[in-house]
């Protein structure tokens, strides 16, 4: 599993529906910290596989997570189960650090 391009609210709301937890970056162009971010929930969207489906949201194409979802700043990593958000980080991280917290949050 690879990170893909979302800007569809209907598309975030079916991927939700389903049975896998999502795992959603929320970057935007003009930030370097969310473009350094990208390569690194890539690589571990791949090494989770098919255990999330993971996506990248452009805040400027996507106006709707503001509200929905109280992204304030990117970069943002939210996990979400159902419409639950089950981890929130926001800011550079490493995929260690983001790995742990994956994992910690997906055992509860």
């Amino acid at each position: 599993m690879t990170l893909r391009s979302l800007a569809s609210e209907d598309e975030f709301d079916e991927l939700l529906g389903g049975s896998r937890p999502v795992l959603a970056l929320f970057t935007a162009i003009h930030s370097e910290a969310a473009k350094r971010m990208v390569p690194v929930v890539d690589d571990l969207a791949g090494s989770l596989g098919d255990a999330i489906t993971a996506v990248q949201v452009d805040v400027d194409e996507a106006s709707w997570e503001d509200e929905r979802l109280e992204v304030a700043n990117v970069p943002t990593l939210l996990l979400l189960r159902g419409d639950k958000v089950i981890m929130r980080t926001a800011g550079e991280r490493t995929e260690d650090e983001l790995a742990q917290r994956i994992a910690a949050a997906l055992a509860e």
